[in-house]
């Protein structure tokens, strides 16, 4: 599934019982997100953000940039990276797959 399809239909998701993240619905897709908030979001530190940006996770990568500091990210592309993460839970869930089957 893509993540624009996924975006579409969250809410029919979240509705039928898919454990959909919380932040996919409070993020807003055009706000320009810095490491502290992001960290807010998450629960992590600064620093921890930072390291997103630069070194990125094993299944996810790097947070792409889109600002010149290389430290800002909208909300809808934030929402695409976790997306990457996310897909794999999701997919495990019998709701989910009937969904799009």
């Amino acid at each position: 599934m893509e993540f624009e399809d996924f975006m579409k239909y969250k809410r029919r998701l979240k509705e039928i019982g898919v454990s959909v993240p919380d932040y996919y619905f409070f993020i807003d897709d055009t706000n320009q997100l810095t490491p502290v908030q992001i960290g807010k979001i998450f629960g992590r530190s600064p620093k921890v953000v930072r390291d997103w940006f630069s070194k990125g996770l094993k299944k996810q990568g790097r947070i792409q940039s889109q600002d010149p500091t290389r430290r800002k990210v909208s909300g809808y592309e934030l929402k695409r990276w976790c997306y990457k993460k996310d897909i794999e839970e999701l997919a495990q869930d019998d709701k989910f797959r009937y969904f799009f089957d």
